[in-house]
């Protein structure tokens, strides 16, 4: 009786560790574009292969500033229906890195439709403190940035 109540204190502490422990994990990576303009693509801190950097789409969905952006930019470039769950680019994404571009720090990602990567696409750099959005969109031969 007490062996078996000692394993079940063991599995409680090691899944209440595990939990703790996959919070911290979660808290390293930028949660908005802002935050992203400082994270490190080279951390060795997780394994999406963007080290702190989020991925696109979920700063898309946790970032009302940048989804705003973005779908602006989209929109006065005469694009809609990309983006979103329900738009066309809901794909695999990229990290939402940052890069530097003619002197200026930037943030570069891409997302691509599901299934025609290859064919259907969208690069963007996007600096969040001035709410700048350039891009790149292909989609089968027609391009517009």
């Amino acid at each position: 009786m007490s062996l078996d109540l000692r394993k079940l204190k063991q599995v409680i502490l090691i899944s209440s560790l595990c939990f703790i422990s996959a919070g911290v994990y979660a808290a390293g990576v930028a949660k908005t574009a802002a935050d992203a303009m400082s994270c490190d693509p080279d951390a060795g801190d997780n394994d999406n292969g963007y080290g702190s950097c989020p991925f696109l789409g979920s700063i898309y969905d946790a970032d009302p500033v940048f989804k705003k952006d973005l779908d602006d930019a989209l929109k006065s470039a005469g694009l809609t229906g990309l983006t979103g769950k329900q738009g066309s680019m809901n794909g695999p994404d990229s990290g939402l890195i940052p890069v530097d571009a003619g002197g200026e720090k930037w943030l570069l990602g891409s997302v691509c439709e599901q299934g025609n990567c290859g064919d259907h696409y969208l690069k963007i750099l996007y600096i969040p403190s001035e709410h700048v959005v350039a891009g790149f969109y292909y989609n089968g031969g027609e391009e517009k940035m």
